[in-house]
């Protein structure tokens, strides 16, 4: 998918990707992602969120949230028990990119490369329907409705992709993949 800029500039969504790829595998600093996302106009906010010369977490937190288009870049904060182990399988300690499951996808699909070694296609679509059915009982807390609706908006901005190329719902897409009908797109 290709997007023009704030500065006029039409730039691909993978070009972004390989950013976050690089700054989750070490290969750039923050310092070098506060950079690159100032020079493509990612925003004011983003260069001044680093402040001069210092760079605080909620501000590479930000660059990656300009660049994925992910509401969610790490675990939020959340109160009911089964949100949280939502939350808990959707990001992890080990995770290597911003974004968590959401994020990984995104490479996986936009990229076509694992992250760690392993798909998270599958996990994403079996996140997304148990989020679908917390949010559907209704009986979540305000902030916590909110962020289950932020974690279940990730999720299908991530799956958008492989939903367009399919052209299969989601839930179409999980039973598939479970039953071997539909094979996870090939890594490179």
């Amino acid at each position: 998918m290709r997007h023009i800029d704030p500065n006029g500039q039409e730039s691909a969504d993978i070009l972004q990707m390989n950013d976050i790829e690089e700054y989750g595998a070490g290969k750039i600093s923050s310092r070098e992602m506060l950079d690159r996302g100032v020079a493509r106009g990612w925003g004011t906010a983003v260069g001044l969120a680093g402040g001069v010369g210092v760079m605080a977490a909620t501000s590479n937190l930000m660059i990656a949230s300009s660049i994925t288009g992910l509401a969610y870049m790490a675990a939020p904060t959340v109160t009911d028990p089964r949100l949280q182990n939502s939350v808990s399988a959707l990001f992890q300690s080990t995770d290597k990119l911003p974004g968590g499951t959401a994020g990984a996808i995104q490479v996986e699909i936009n990229l076509g490369r694992l992250v760690s070694g392993t798909s998270h296609i599958i996990k994403g679509l079996e996140r997304l329907q148990r989020l679908d059915k917390l949010i559907a009982r209704g009986n979540l807390g305000a902030a916590d409705q909110v962020v289950a609706q932020g974690l279940r908006g990730d999720l299908v901005k991530s799956l958008q992709p492989l939903v367009d190329q399919l052209k299969l719902p989601a839930s179409e897409i999980l039973k598939g993949m479970i039953n071997g009908s539909i094979a996870l797109p090939p890594a490179k």
